[in-house]
């Protein structure tokens, strides 16, 4: 990870939180290196094709419920037999409280089944045992086991947020409560809770309760502390299981829905720590009257939620519903699609939620960008952040800590996860944070007057990293909107640019570009004009429409930039791609998916900043020359092939091209 700032020193004129909190304590347990993750993950998912193949453990959901139950059974028995297995199951069982497992199968019918491969079977959940100890042992079959071929048939599929989050998270967590735990804990009354309103496994909770454990809290005292909230009972009793393993007893709750259920609104105001990933999707939760009984109608009103048929994306609305759990003091990290926390929306959100919770102020403490491959395993490269805020009495102007995440301690390879053999920056950024350092990210000095949390702005904004000089988008071209034509004409040739014919160099695929007949009204361009992609920013498109004869028309999905008089739109397409033109728009991205991530063109003259670049001047002539030399050419062979396929004796090649390419250019930069 590039450090945005080369200084080891804490930054200068900034009040930083107060994170020296827990001096003396035990450190948390050490992450379990990814090689051994990667080898029990590799381990359940050829036993769950061995189980498949060999036994009758069908739907996947049974083959998962052994094996969640083995785990459970697998410490405390002697031998492989059924029976021995199930007396260890009932025994086991006994510490999970009052509240039975949801058991969607018999035990020691599902064991009788698989009889002959009990030993095998048990042999290697030992060994994922030993490779996933201190770690989420069931969170890791569970995802495991049911996203790719097992997911599309039961509709079983999950994200669940890999450990290599979870832990730096919650770390980043502890270190940011204002007060020692044991104190915040005694004032808060009643009990303080620690937990997660989304729960799924309970990697958050367990996480959370497995630093309560380091702090010296005893486990009845983290069992009556942590809370854990979902919908499925598939979940709940997984996150059950994970404390059990841990000899913490809990006893959680399955409820309909975590944001309208009264045993959750029962805790508003008493939670010291929350960590969460929400659901999220755009449009995807629903107004309710029970959601106007649970939550301020002021709020509702601003999401846009006034009546029947109204929707929201839910991961704006747990926000919401957290910070209402949050006694003053207590911090909430939570995992947000980009799309939703760069938007503006979110930030007046914040500003909002202030005004309508009279006599508490929010302080933003760290945004984390996290790479697309996060979410991979699981099905999805949405781009996520996570951020921590905390509840106070008053506004405190303390910096923020922005940083990126790069790598992650793993890859996808296929369906599985191998190491990342460049590490998990998260963990540079946790200590980074604790010690309020600046080695691997930025301290802010002032997030407040931001209108967007997107990571460049906040840096840009405060001048904590440095920016190229340049000018701004707007002195060096214009934004041309106009219509084009869906009819093409015989008289001359008709080019319709897609998205998909740019690459990331700028060139253009002019013989599909040549084909295409787009269904809907298209943009009118031409030649010179500099086309930049507003769909998925991630995957960066900037070219210039050549000088070809013939009608040029593009996607609706560009921004046509016309340059201003004496800009070579050649030069100008090449410093537009700049790394830090890239980050600019990307911040401007709105929408939770990562392939539907748009930005507003109306922002790019204002928001994008042309940086200087040093180009030389016969370079980039040798290199208009050649790109508009091999547009010609491609044409002129597709010309030539045309002829053939239209049964004409003879092919040759444009006289005017063959001479042109033999002969010294007179072409001038960026001529039209």
């Amino acid at each position: 990870m590039t450090p945005p700032c080369p200084s080891n020193q804490e930054p200068e004129d900034l009040t930083l939180p107060n994170l020296d909190l827990f001096a003396g304590e035990q450190p948390p347990p050490p992450l379990r290196p990814a090689t051994d993750l990667a080898e029990a993950e590799r381990l359940l998912l050829d036993l769950a094709d061995y189980i498949y193949v060999n036994t009758s453990l069908k739907p996947m959901s049974k083959t998962l419920f052994v094996l969640s139950r083995c785990l459970l059974a697998a410490p405390t028995r002697n031998g492989d037999r059924v029976d021995e297995l199930v007396r260890s199951y009932v025994e086991s069982t006994e510490s999970l409280g009052a509240t039975p497992l949801h058991d969607d199968f018999d035990f020691a019918t599902t064991l009788r089944e698989c009889r002959d491969h009990l030993s095998h079977i048990l042999s290697v959940l030992d060994r994922v045992r030993v490779l996933c100890a201190d770690s989420d042992c069931l969170g890791l079959a569970f995802n495991t086991l049911l996203r790719g071929k097992w997911e599309g048939g039961e509709g079983l599929g999950t994200h669940l947020t890999p450990e290599e989050v979870v832990g730096p998270m919650t770390e980043m967590v502890f270190s940011s409560i204002a007060r020692p735990l044991h104190e915040l804990a005694r004032t808060t009354t009643p009990e303080a809770l620690l937990g997660d309103p989304c729960g799924g496994t309970g990697r958050f909770a367990l996480a959370l309760a497995r630093q309560l454990r380091t702090m010296g809290f005893e486990p009845y005292q983290v069992g009556s502390m942590v809370r854990l909230y979902d919908q499925s009972s598939l979940s709940i009793d997984l996150a059950r299981l994970n404390f059990a393993f841990d000899g913490i007893p809990s006893d959680f709750l399955r409820v309909n829905d975590s944001l309208t259920a009264p045993e959750v609104s029962g805790e508003l105001q008493r939670y010291i720590a929350i960590a969460t990933n929400p659901p999220f999707g755009t449009g995807k939760y629903r107004w309710s009257p029970d959601l106007e009984r649970a939550m301020d109608r002021r709020l509702l009103r601003f999401l846009g939620l006034k009546q029947p048929g109204d929707t929201c994306d839910p991961s704006e609305i747990f926000v919401l519903r957290c910070l209402d759990l949050l006694a003053t003091g207590g911090v909430l990290a939570i995992i947000l699609p980009d799309g939703v926390l760069h938007a503006r929306k979110f930030r007046q959100m914040l500003d909002h939620y202030e005004v309508v919770a009279d006599g508490c102020a929010l302080e933003l403490l760290a945004i984390v960008s996290l790479p697309a491959v996060t979410f991979s395993l699981g099905g999805t490269v949405a781009k996520t952040s996570f951020l921590v805020l905390r509840k106070t009495e008053a506004r405190q102007h303390a910096a923020a800590y922005i940083a990126h995440a790069k790598h992650i301690g793993f890859r996808k390879r296929g369906n599985r996860r191998v190491a990342d053999p460049q590490g998990n920056d998260l963990l540079d950024v946790a200590q980074d944070y604790e010690l309020r350092r600046a080695n691997g990210g930025t301290w802010i000095k002032e997030w407040r007057s931001a209108d967007r949390l997107a990571p460049s702005a906040l840096q840009r904004m405060s001048g904590a990293r440095k920016t190229a000089a340049g000018k701004p988008l707007s002195q060096m071209a214009r934004l041309h909107k106009e219509r084009g034509t869906t009819q093409a004409t015989a008289a001359e040739p008709w080019y319709h640019v897609s998205i998909l014919n740019v690459d990331g160099t700028g060139a253009i695929d002019v013989m599909k570009a040549s084909a295409n007949r787009p269904a809907t009204p298209p943009q009118a361009c031409r030649s010179g004009d500099v086309l930049l992609s507003c769909i998925n920013p991630r995957i960066w498109r900037v070219c210039v429409v050549p000088n070809l004869e013939g009608n040029w028309t593009c996607s609706t999905e560009f921004a046509v930039l016309r340059p201003r008089d004496g800009v070579s739109p050649w030069e100008l397409a090449l410093r537009l791609h700049h790394a830090t033109v890239i980050g600019t728009v990307t911040a401007l991205a709105s929408g939770t998916s990562s392939s539907r991530q748009r930005v507003d063109k109306s922002c790019l003259l204002h928001d994008v900043v042309v940086p200087d670049v040093d180009i030389d001047s016969s370079a980039l002539a040798s290199y208009v020359e050649c790109r508009e030399a091999f547009y010609n050419c491609v044409m002129d062979e597709h010309r030539a092939f045309q002829r053939l396929h239209e049964g004409i004796p003879r092919f040759q090649l444009s006289t005017d091209y063959v001479e042109r390419r033999h002969s010294p250019s007179t072409r001038t930069v960026g001529s039209k």
